[in-house]
Order: C-alpha cells, then structure tokens, then sequence
C-alpha cells in the first residue's frame, strides 16, 4: 500500500504496470518498487542484468542444459568451468562487459562449500530438486550462503540468480537472443 496525501493507494502485482501511470499522475516520480526498468530481452525467465550476462556470455543450449543439471544435482564443477571459459572470451569496447559479467560468475569458495557437502546430502538434495521441492532447496542453499563471507555472498546469490534464469530457460524451451 502506498500513502500519499491521506490517499491510500493498494496495488496489486496484476496491475502494477497500469498503476504506475495512475500513481505517476499522483507523485512526482514512482515509487521505487515500481521503477523496473522494461524490456528483458529474456521474457519472464530473467531481469535486465541477467539478461545483458546471458547475452553477453552466448551460451548455447548445451550449456543451458548443463546448467539444469547442475541445479538439480549440486554438481556446479562443470558449469563453473564453462561460465568461466565463456566469460573469457567476452568482447566489449571498454571492461565493463566483462565486470557485468564477472559478478554473476561463481567464487572459488562457493564451489568449495558446495563440493563440502556429502554423497548422502547430495542425493537428498537430488531427491528435493526431482521432488520439485524448490522452497527446501532455498533454504538449504541460503544457509550455505550464508555461512560464506559477506563479500562472496553477493556474488553467491548473483551466481543463483543466473542459475535459476538459466532452468527458467531450459524449462520454457528458449534459447538466448542472436548474437
């Protein structure tokens, strides 16, 4: 709810893109929750940045596979090493491709929390991912999170993000924009 002027104004996730017109005759500027910048190149699956990594990595659809797996078995090895072979081949005129890139990739010490887990807890969590029991699967993952250093947290949960766009794609049968 928002309130401006004694006006109370409830906005529903259904209609937040007509009401931002509405509240935008109201107020000089919308509220922050509503400036979403428009245009994801990836549909409903990512948001602008994600998006921009996506294309800027040009992952083929072998890898969009391989990223399903990993998801689903924990196994980022593998999806590491090809994040990172792709991040190393970005072109741009200046860095800053590459250091929007490079905050989505993995940290070394997320992949060893990760690698830190059991045979028995990775086919539990093999057990949830094919279960479909995603909010388990949250809570595990953010506890691992969790129990990294502040500064590779962050890069932890861009690097989930990117994850997670990644099955979104698998799982709705698209693949990245042309290049």
């Amino acid at each position: 709810m928002l309130f401006y002027k004694r006006l109370i104004f409830l906005l529903l996730p259904s209609f937040i893109n007509e009401a931002v017109g509405f509240v935008n005759g109201f107020l000089p500027f919308p509220p922050w929750g509503l400036q979403v910048p428009q245009g994801s190149t990836l549909g409903s699956c990512a948001g602008p940045q994600v998006s921009a990594v996506v294309v800027l990595l040009r992952l083929t659809p072998l890898d969009i596979t391989a990223a399903r797996d990993a998801m689903t078995l924990w196994t980022f090895d593998d999806i590491s090493r090809i994040l990172h072979d792709r991040a190393s081949q970005v072109e741009g005129d200046n860095l800053y491709n590459l250091f929007i890139v490079e905050r989505f990739l993995p940290s070394d010490e997320f992949i060893q929390a990760i690698n830190a887990l059991t045979v028995v807890q990775k086919g539990h969590i093999g057990e949830l991912s094919i279960g479909g029991r995603s909010f388990v699967l949250d809570q595990i993952m953010n506890g691992i999170i969790l129990s990294l250093p502040e500064e590779v947290q962050v890069k932890s949960r861009n690097f989930m993000e990117l994850m997670k766009t990644l099955v979104c794609l698998h799982s709705t049968l698209q693949e990245p924009p042309l290049y």
